[in-house]
């Protein structure tokens, strides 16, 4: 029987450092993208109240609130929901540059 070769340790200690480093990217783009999702919602907001907004969404005003600080993103059937309230793309909200 063919028996595959021991890897060692050392490309598991590889293996959990590329892991690290990827996580670690990761957090970093969610965290700038949480940011840019806040100021774009704010923006877009305007003279609007959070309550107001978060009646016609449908949903808590401590939620869109939560949205707007950058402490939570919403999931994307809300997404579109927002884009479609705004009348925006998605793209245009959460994934591009910040709207002025």
């Amino acid at each position: 029987r063919d028996v595959a070769p021991s890897r060692g340790l050392g490309d598991v200690y590889k293996r959990q450092n590329i892991n690290c480093e990827t996580q670690e990217r990761r957090k970093n783009m969610a965290r700038v993208n949480r940011e840019q999702v806040a100021k774009n919602l704010i923006s877009l907001r305007g003279t609007k109240t959070q309550s107001c907004i978060a009646k016609d969404l449908g949903i808590a005003q401590s939620t869109y609130a939560l949205y707007e600080i950058g402490k939570r993103v919403p999931g994307d059937d809300m997404k579109a929901t927002i884009a479609e309230y705004y009348g925006k793309t998605v793209q245009e909200i959460f994934f591009d540059s910040i709207l002025v």
